[in-house]
């Protein structure tokens, strides 16, 4: 698998001739073992080693940025150094990980309840982590504000995934699950840096939520001769690191949703309020500061299916 980026310079018409080509080779065996075991038809625990990987690419933004220190480094003490800095920067090695994951599927209760449980523990190698900043101080070029992946260190993740399913009555679904990941930490550093901070031994990787939980009660009944159904689901969200000192968290994250369906033949209305409870939800992160989740929405929908 390749990944390959050929730049050149303002005037020049031939790609035979470029004034920079980068490219990146990965080339992996990625094999999956699994053993299952079933103590009867309803029951079957399993254990699964696989192994997966990203190949490696060219950092297209760095590219560029190279670019115009290359240009500007003739005679430019400090622009050499941030060149060289950075010129090895521009290709991103692949990344693996070896999973481990002893889990069971079921059902009981004549069929009524399901349920899906794992323990996964996960071996990061060569992660990936971004690095940011701005190049202020090269003479004669403008700020240069960049951000690019690299390889840096070894990390591990360990947890508990879960889902149950269980038909309360002949109308009533209830739907449960949820992912406690207690362990996502960095064991090994590198040189990469995320908004300053160093990518260091013992640090908690970044968007790894301790732990999610959601529920969703559904209940079918007959609403004037017509099929409704009236639904409530709800998802949490533990605090989460954006960045690798620990210093920038997004706070704990709540939601309600309720809704209402109704089909008339063909037609399908709905009516929804999304976030009953107008929490405020942060999302994202982005150079402008935070992206929040919508407030409080109620409307309606209509779809139609001729089938």
């Amino acid at each position: 698998m390749t990944n390959q980026l050929d730049t050149q310079a303002a005037g020049i018409e031939s790609r035979s001739n470029p004034t920079n080509s980068l490219e990146t080779q990965t080339n992996v065996l990625s094999p999956k073992v699994t053993l299952t075991w079933r103590s009867n038809d309803d029951w079957m625990v399993y254990g699964t080693v696989s192994h997966g990987f990203r190949p490696g690419v060219v950092n297209e933004g760095l590219a560029s940025i190279v670019s115009t220190l290359n240009a500007a480094r003739d005679g430019n003490q400090i622009a050499e150094q941030a060149y060289q800095s950075f010129v090895g920067a521009q290709e991103l090695d692949s990344d693996e990980v070896i999973n481990y994951e002893l889990g069971t599927k079921g059902t009981f209760a004549d069929g009524r309840v399901s349920v899906t449980a794992a323990l996964y523990h996960i071996d990061w190698q060569d992660t990936v982590v971004t690095t940011t900043g701005t190049i202020n101080d090269v003479p004669g070029v403008l700020p240069l504000p960049f951000s690019y992946a690299e390889n840096s260190g070894e990390a591990e993740s360990q947890g508990l995934e879960l889902e149950i399913t269980a038909l309360l009555s002949d109308s009533v679904t209830l739907d449960i699950g949820g992912d406690w990941n207690w362990t996502a930490d960095i064991l090994t550093g590198g040189q990469g840096r995320y908004g300053g901070a160093a990518f260091e031994p013992g640090s908690r990787l970044t968007n790894a939520p301790k732990y999610t939980a959601y529920a969703s009660l559904a209940w079918n009944f007959d609403l004037a001769g017509l099929d409704a159904t009236l639904r409530a689901d709800g998802y949490i969200r533990a605090p989460k690191f954006w960045e690798l000192s620990g210093t920038l968290t997004t706070p704990s994250s709540e939601t309600l949703d309720l809704k209402l369906l109704v089909n008339i033949d063909h037609w399908r209305a709905s009516i929804f309020v999304s976030n009953v409870l107008d929490h405020i939800n942060p999302v994202d992160l982005n150079t402008n500061g935070w992206v929040f989740g919508a407030p409080r929405t109620i409307g309606v929908q209509f779809s139609y299916n001729n089938l």
